[in-house]
């Protein structure tokens, strides 16, 4: 939380130690907060942080994959390589970030407090404006406490049923908002907060390449990314469908990187039409070796957890509701 409301600095702090979980704080200034942040540790990937002197620190809920050739680092170096970042270049050093992660940056001297949400919004970023103070969190279940109009946006669930997600800034809940993929949010000494872009993808090729070379730059890329995603202490799984994107995943991962996968494929009771594609991923799944599993999902599993699925539904999910229920 961040404003002038000591009041309501004080009710954050109090309301989210009746949860009794373990957290730890960050607080600016100590004896008079203006700005007050709670994170778990013990998280996996871990909660990153990094703080100056001067009161100033910077927060990576996430991973950051790469920063400039003399700011490299995992653990809480990418914060601290963020943080100097920033006090070299100002908030436009984000735009050169890759990574999957809500950065938080408080400026102490200018009072500025700085929320980033990662280029296509991996790590969900939610707030509520209160007239004298900002309440924002990685899950939308830290802010709704501290809301006291808690109706629920009727269109954003109707979008959730029909397209399987909902749009930023919108969220189940009218007074709770989300901030959008490669967008910034920033908090000045007067409480207001200001949202911009501050990155865009290209529509059109930066380079001229022959079919070889991009095949090749596609399978490197897609390894790099994949290898990021996998691990040999943690089981792995792969939603499976008929087509070519989910069997490319699953190929690279089982014959680039040599992973054992669990593969998923979700079977649509009392209907056979086309969108059904088990038959088609079980044959993937056999020849690329994956251990197969069908989920048959029903409107009847919509309508019996209803509820739940609203208020525990992350993002993003191309697959909507019955990756919730996966």
């Amino acid at each position: 939380m961040c404003g002038p409301d000591t009041e309501a600095l004080k009710a954050f702090v109090d309301g989210i130690a009746e949860k009794s979980v373990a957290l730890e704080w960050l607080r600016f200034p100590d004896h008079d907060p203006y700005i007050v942040v709670a994170y778990q540790p013990g998280r996996n990937p871990p909660v990153q942080f990094a703080t100056t002197p001067d009161g100033s620190f910077a927060i990576v809920d996430g991973e950051v994959f790469d920063l400039p050739a003399n700011n490299e680092g995992r653990g809480n170096d990418a914060a601290a390589a963020l943080l100097s970042l920033y006090q070299s270049q100002g908030v436009a050093c984000v735009d050169k970030i890759d990574a999957s992660a809500c950065c938080v940056i408080w400026d102490a001297p200018a009072a500025r407090l700085h929320i980033v949400r990662d280029r296509y919004g991996l790590v969900p970023s939610y707030y509520h404006q209160q007239p004298r103070a900002l309440v924002w969190a990685s899950d939308i279940a830290s802010v709704l406490p501290f809301v006291d109009d808690t109706s629920p946006n009727l269109a954003a669930m109707d979008f959730l049923l029909k397209d399987g997600f909902i749009p930023a800034p919108w969220t189940f809940a009218r007074a709770v908002s989300k901030l959008p993929p490669a967008h910034r949010m920033t908090v000045g000494g007067d409480g207001q907060a200001k949202v911009e872009r501050y990155w865009l993808p290209v529509a059109e090729p930066v380079e001229t390449m022959a079919l070889g070379e991009v095949l090749d730059e596609l399978g490197s890329l897609l390894t790099q990314a994949l290898a990021r995603r996998s691990s040999a202490q943690a089981k792995l799984g792969v939603m499976l469908s008929g087509g070519v994107d989910s069997k490319l995943l699953a190929a690279t991962m089982t014959q680039k990187l040599g992973q054992e996968i669990e593969s998923f494929t979700f079977r649509y009771e009392d209907y056979d039409g086309v969108y059904n594609e088990n038959n088609e991923a079980e044959r993937a799944a056999e020849f690329l070796g994956t251990n197969h599993h069908q989920v048959s999902f029903g409107p009847h599993q919509i309508a019996d957890n209803f509820t739940r699925l609203i208020c525990g539904f992350g993002e993003p999910f191309t697959s909507g509701l019955h990756t919730a229920m996966l």
